[in-house]
């Protein structure tokens, strides 16, 4: 996922989507559109993928993304500015064991601050896994 500043020295961007496909290729797409942002205000960025493989489409999987004005202070979710779903086909993530976030910026867009990033692999709250007991007897 991408937010792309389009009209520099204007606080203008979009969202954009891009990926390996199963031939080796790169694949990128604007699927959003273009906003002006608040300049000082913060944004949140939220970013679904979704792996959709079946036998019948053996390399699909879904994107969706909103990027949210939370105000001067961060505190007051507001309107959601720019957003998107897709179904991507033809991607090679899709039979990946693992998965890793990346993030890169080039600080000449206004993007001053990143705070609170997180990642995780299923919906919910924190689980802890454990072994299985043994019919309620403890093991030696």
């Amino acid at each position: 996922m991408i937010l792309q500043s389009t009209a520099q020295p204007a606080p203008t961007y979009e969202l954009r989507h891009q990926r390996r496909t199963s031939g080796g290729g790169l694949q990128e797409s604007t699927l959003s559109g273009t906003a002006t942002l608040t300049v000082s205000n913060w944004y949140r960025l939220s970013i679904a993928l979704t792996n959709l493989k079946t036998t019948l489409n053996p390399s699909n999987y879904a994107v969706s993304a909103t990027l949210q004005d939370m105000g001067p202070l961060g505190t007051t979710p507001g309107v959601a500015v720019l957003n998107f779903t897709t179904t991507t086909n033809n991607a090679d993530i899709v039979n990946f064991k693992n998965v890793y976030l990346a993030l890169r910026g080039f600080e000449n867009t206004g993007v001053e601050y990143r705070d609170n990033t997180y990642v995780w692999a299923t919906p919910g709250n924190v689980f802890f896994v454990q072994p299985p007991q043994m019919g309620g007897r403890s093991r030696t």
